[in-house]
């Protein structure tokens, strides 16, 4: 057998996981070949490639200037295995445990002077490289051996740090030495951006402040990683906060690593060192075991960052709201199946007050401060059947169209919590309001439902400044939607019984009328006299029960339509084509 076939067989059959590599994702597997106990990392042929040009540069320079120092720094420089379907493994001899693994051992052998003299002589033989942390290096034969070189940098003459560079020091080096070593104090690290804004750094961009200049963004993600990473005192064998935050940026969606980073940090001075390392542990143990051969791999981000933000408001909990996010989860799920107007009505409050706790947190630990959250469609109605998702925004005059990252990631961190919702990119496309600026349109019906959480009434917020409608009139006129023609289904039937219902209360108080379907049907008596509220009533009930179905009836759906066009008629209101 060649040593191609070898690793292949140790990626294909599985091999022995090295441990303290922190390798939930399989990409590293121990093998023996030829008697000799070796490990292969399997990367992209370009990643790979990259990988060992670096070490092979940081090689020769540091021979051609050896660091000063009581351990010779030795780089290894592995081989390149090229493996079928395009893959390519770097393969070296298995050095054993990294220096992660024995920490106590090594904050005594290898105090922070000795840690400063290396990083000093790297930076003087121009290596620039932040992946000088315990578990890259391991102590063997009189050596320090590093390993897994991809983001080394390399400068003529004695190299400069960057910020990021000395984050990441401090981050690693904390957890040896049990507090913060503020590297950063010593190596006063470059300001401003010099080379590309990596994944971390572009989507901290986008989910913040997509406007800021990249040195900015530079800066800030430095400060959350050191405010989430740094030393906390975790029970021994529970992963340290430098751990998870490691695990999160191999594991995560770009966005969500973000959000991990972002609200960690936001929680951490909140919390104090103490609270903090018990909101980590409770984080690690909900997640569950992370492992290369988890049979969960594929839903370990929903459960990762559904138990932040359970643990986030267990300990920073919300004063507005009387029950803490796992009691609205679990009521989530209770309400699963339930149909008719209370459980549409229950099922609403719920998904109300789990939005708001996450839109706060999101705005939280962002530093979104600003935007406002804006119901729309049935949430704002107070009513939701088990097919319909929820609608809102987070908007601002400055956000108009609503800010995009933001409201991706509260789609995103409410779907683990099983709601399904549409922000600013799910909004009607039809324009019967508008502002001065010819893109703050509104559609009629999304006009007039609008409301802020905690309100019953209509209140387009910052929205009210800028669109200003007349609602007596507004609800006297046919939508552009409508003028599209009717659809014959359950879906639209909902739509426009909801649209008359609306109309009806529009039209008598045009002030502050009531939003909330429970509240318009109680108005109807004294609008439409007693005969014709309970029609509308059983005509919107009625559509609510056929949208419910998984195959409504035709017919029934056919004859509520005919009533409500009958009521329509009486009372003058549009409706559709």
């Amino acid at each position: 057998m060649s040593l191609r076939e070898a690793v292949e067989q140790a990626f294909t059959v599985g091999g022995v996981d090295p441990p303290h590599l922190l390798d939930p994702g399989g990409r590293i597997r121990r093998l023996s070949f030829g008697g000799t106990a070796l490990v292969a990392k399997r990367c992209p042929a370009e990643a790979v490639r990259r990988e060992l040009a670096s070490a092979t540069r940081a090689r020769q320079l540091l021979r051609a200037a050896p660091i000063d120092a009581p351990l010779e720094v030795r780089v290894v420089v592995p081989d390149l295995i090229e493996l079928a379907g395009g893959a390519c493994a770097l393969v070296a001899a298995d050095l054993g445990e990294t220096l992660a693994a024995h920490r106590a051992d090594v904050a005594r052998w290898m105090p922070r002077q000795v840690v400063e003299a290396m990083l000093w002589g790297l930076l003087d033989a121009g290596i620039e490289w932040s992946g000088f942390v315990p578990r890259n290096l391991f102590v063997r034969d009189a050596g320090l051996y590093a390993i897994d070189w991809e983001d080394a940098r390399f400068c003529d003459g004695p190299a400069r740090p960057d910020e990021v560079t000395v984050a990441k020091w401090d981050v690693g080096w904390s957890d040896v030495y049990r507090a913060d070593p503020s590297l950063r104090a010593w190596f006063s690290p470059r300001q401003g951006v010099d080379s590309p804004l990596d994944d971390f750094e572009m989507n901290l961009r986008e989910l913040s402040a997509p406007g800021v200049t990249g040195a900015e963004i530079r800066t800030r993600g430095a400060e959350l990683t050191l405010r989430s990473e740094l030393y906390a005192p975790v029970p021994t064998g529970d992963l340290t906060p430098a751990e998870l935050g490691h695990l999160a940026d191999e594991l995560l969606p770009a966005p969500w690593s973000v959000f991990h980073t972002a609200l960690t940090a936001w929680a951490r001075p909140r919390l104090g060192d103490t609270g903090y390392a018990a909101l980590i542990s409770t984080v690690c143990r909900a997640v569950g075991p992370l492992t290369a051969d988890h049979d969960a791999t594929a839903t370990l981000p929903t459960r990762w960052i559904r138990a932040l933000l359970l643990a986030v408001d267990e300990v920073t909990p919300d004063q507005s709201c009387a029950d803490p996010l796992s009691v609205l989860a679990e009521q989530v799920t209770a309400l699963a199946g339930h149909t008719g107007l209370e459980a549409a009505e229950r099922r609403a409050g719920v998904a109300e007050a789990i939005l708001v706790r996450v839109c706060d947190l999101v705005v939280a630990a962002l530093d979104l401060g600003g935007l406002q959250l804006l119901l729309r469609g049935s949430l704002a109605q107070g009513v939701i059947t088990g097919r319909s998702d929820i609608d809102f925004e987070l908007s601002a005059p400055a956000h108009p169209r609503g800010h995009a990252g933001a409201e991706a990631l509260v789609v995103d961190v409410l779907a683990s919590f099983g709601i399904t919702a549409e922000a600013t990119a799910g909004r009607p496309v039809e324009a019967d309001l508008g502002g001065p600026d010819a893109g703050t349109t509104r559609d009629l019906h999304e006009w007039m439902e609008l409301r802020r959480p905690g309100s019953a009434a209509h209140d387009p917020g910052w929205l009210g400044a800028v669109i200003r409608a007349d609602l007596a009139r507004l609800a006297t006129r046919q939508s552009e939607y409508e003028r599209a023609g009717r659809e014959h289904s359950a879906k639209y039937l909902w739509f426009e019984a909801r649209a008359a219902l609306a109309r009806v209360v529009m039209r008598a108080a045009p002030g502050v009328p009531p939003v909330t379907v429970l509240d318009q049907l109680a108005a109807l008596p004294e609008l439409l006299g007693h005969d014709d509220a309970q029609e509308l009533r059983a005509i919107v009930l009625g559509a609510l029960d056929q949208r419910e179905l998984d195959h409504a009836d035709p017919a029934r759906c056919a004859d509520l339509r005919g009533r409500l066009d009958a009521i329509r008629e009486r009372h003058g209101l549009p409706g559709p084509a």
